[in-house]
C-alpha cells in the first residue's frame, strides 16, 4: 500500500503542480510533449491512458492464469509477475482505477480555479471600464459551467463517508 501512495504522489507531482520554469524547446518532436492540450484533448489522452491501464491489468491477469492455473489469484494478490513493476493486486485494480480519476479531479479544479480568477478580474475590469456587462456575464457563465461540471464530477466519482 505505500508504494501505491508513493507512486499516487510521484504521478501527481509531474502532472499537477504548476512549473515555475521556461522551456526552451529545440525541436518540434520536444514541443509535442509540452504543449499545452484543450480541455477536450486532455480529457481523451486520460482516457485512453485508462485504457492502456486497463489492458496491461488484463494482460497480467492473463499471463498469471496461463502460467499458474488455479493457483493465479494468490499470486496475483500477493506480488504480481516478479520483476515487473506494476503487476500487483493493489496498484492494477485500486491505483489504476483511482490515478486517472484523482488526474481528472485535480485537472478540473484547476479549471474551476482558473475560471474563478478569470470572473474576479472580469467584475474588477468592470469596475475600472475595461469591460462591459456582458462581458463579466460570459465570464459568469463559464463559471457557473464549471462549477456544474465539478459537481458532476464529485457526485458521480468521489466516494466520501462522513
Amino acid at each position: 500500500m505505500k508504494s501505491i501512495k508513493l507512486y499516487i504522489i510521484l504521478i501527481f507531482s509531474i502532472c499537477v503542480l504548476p512549473v515555475n520554469a521556461e522551456i526552451s524547446f529545440n525541436s518540434t518532436a520536444k514541443k509535442q510533449y509540452y504543449e499545452d492540450l484543450t480541455d477536450k484533448e486532455f480529457v481523451s489522452r486520460l482516457k485512453q491512458t485508462k485504457g492502456f491501464l486497463e489492458d496491461f491489468q488484463k494482460l497480467t491477469e492473463r499471463y498469471l492464469k496461463e502460467r499458474y492455473g488455479k493457483k493465479y489469484h494468490s499470486i496475483y494478490s500477493r506480488k504480481g509477475v516478479k520483476g515487473i513493476g506494476n503487476t500487483g493486486w493493489e496498484m492494477q485494480v485500486i491505483g489504476f482505477s483511482n490515478i486517472p480519476t484523482m488526474l481528472s479531479g485535480s485537472f478540473l479544479k484547476k479549471r474551476y480555479e482558473i475560471a474563478l480568477l478569470e470572473f474576479q478580474l472580469a467584475k474588477y475590469k468592470l469596475k475600472n471600464s475595461e469591460i462591459n456587462r456582458e462581458q463579466l456575464k460570459d465570464k459568469k457563465k463559464r463559471l457557473k459551467k464549471v462549477e456544474q461540471e465539478m459537481k458532476y464530477f464529485i457526485d458521480n466519482h468521489v466516494n466520501y463517508e462522513e
